[in-house]
């Protein structure tokens, strides 16, 4: 009887006494008898779900798993299953049955971002179930649905390095960028698809794609820094100063020179040997209290020749105020730049003076005193002066002292010219 046709309203009422009286495996029964029925896809619905809530209420498990696999692969259940199945899986711990949830959800959805994320869930819970060639391919599946789509980026990322795949995921970072243009997050990717090409090996391709980062966002110190010290970890001092002279630049324009215009000044001046590209930069931070004394100290170190003495002098008496114990010798070597750099005489008295406060006896401060004084007298202390420098300054120095000594009527200065 209970398989006559037309008889479903009379299971119906069926199905409900053995649920009250808590009958399971009569219901059980019942629901076999309606399946057998002509069903409209409605109905067939409703009984899909009858049939899960029945295996909820009988605590089985497996008959469980079972009808919710087959809701959610019936057409008629597309409006609750995929939902349903997804909680239900959830609950029970079943990941791969999870992603098969997810994955209906993804073709019911509407926009492509839901559907993307719908599939990106798919491919984290085919992970959780250990079948990693699902998960990729899901994973995929999302980024063709809506490129560059965050969550199925990081996570193909994940499947992508797990697997050793560096290129790939160097190929994945960037083409998240490109979907992504004008995105902050498409410089955070061309950063990432830097990095993976480092760890790789592939110099050449990490700073092509820091550039790109660089390129998409000129105001991010970001991929500069990267540039940076990916060309000095490779000794490649163009790539250095493309990336410094840019980062520079960006200070300069901002609030003022800091440790890039720094560095940039101290690259010119020791890795580059180009003095004169180095004071412009220098001079700018010497303006700037916390990069001041190192900048003065680039600057002293060049030598009297290599760049502009007034520049030199100015460093000079900043170090010499920064470091009073070294202030004797700082303050004689910005004595003998102004001497031989003919600044203005002012400039030479001043430093006379502050070395005489220091030292009476210091061979500078005296020279300056006896400027004026008997040639004689000067031509001492020029040759005094010679003997605490080296190189072409003893040279002048001693030069003077002759000429000054030729001056005074010394037959010794005439013979030694």
């Amino acid at each position: 009887a209970l398989y006559a046709e037309d008889s479903l309203p009379v299971l119906r009422d069926l199905y409900e006494e053995c649920l009250v009286h808590g009958e399971y495996g009569a219901a059980q029964d019942v629901l076999a008898a309606m399946w057998a029925q002509n069903l409209e896809d409605e109905e067939r619905s409703s009984l899909h779900a009858d049939r899960v809530r029945l295996a909820v209420a009988s605590g089985d498990e497996v008959t469980l798993r079972a009808h919710l696999e087959a809701a959610l692969a019936d057409e008629s259940t597309h409006s609750w299953a995929p939902d349903a199945v997804r909680l239900f899986a959830a609950r029970l711990g079943d990941f791969s049955l999870l992603a098969s949830a997810h994955e209906a959800l993804a073709a019911n959805a509407g926009p492509d971002d839901d559907a993307a994320a719908a599939l990106a869930s798919a491919a984290r819970a085919a992970r959780l179930a250990g079948d990693e060639t699902r998960a990729e391919q899901t994973a995929r599946a999302a980024l063709e649905r809506f490129p560059g789509h965050r969550y199925a980026v990081a996570l193909l990322e994940e499947i992508l390095r797990a697997q050793g795949k560096s290129d790939e995921v160097v190929a994945l970072l960037r083409s998240a960028a490109e979907a992504r243009e004008g995105d902050t997050a498409a410089v955070v990717s061309l950063l990432n698809a830097g990095a993976a090409a480092e760890a790789s090996g592939d110099s050449k391709l990490a700073a092509d794609t820091y550039e790109q980062a660089a390129d998409l966002d000129p105001t991010d110190e970001s991929p500069l820094w990267a540039l940076a010290r990916l060309g000095a970890q490779n000794d490649d001092n163009q790539l250095v100063l493309r990336a410094l002279e840019a980062l520079s630049e960006l200070e300069l324009q901002g609030q003022g020179a800091g440790h890039a215009t720094l560095a940039l000044g101290e690259h010119y001046a020791v890795r580059a040997s180009k003095s004169e590209l180095s004071e412009a930069p220098l001079e700018a931070c010497l303006d700037n209290p916390d990069l001041a004394a190192d900048a003065a100290f680039a600057l002293a170190i060049q030598g009297e020749a290599a760049i502009d003495p007034t520049l030199r002098l100015r460093a000079l008496r900043l170090l010499a105020k920064s470091a009073p114990q070294d202030a004797i010798p700082l303050l004689r070597d910005a004595g003998i730049t102004a001497v031989t750099g003919e600044i203005a005489p002012d400039a030479v008295d001043e430093l006379g003076e502050e070395l005489r406060a220091l030292d009476a006896q210091d061979p500078f401060a005296v020279l300056v005193a006896l400027l004026n004084a008997p040639a004689a007298e000067r031509a001492d202390a020029w040759l005094n002066l010679s003997n605490s420098t080296t190189g072409a300054t003893r040279d002048a120095f001693t030069l003077h002292g002759l000429r000054s000594m030729m001056a005074s009527g010394s037959e010794i200065g005439r013979a030694h010219v």
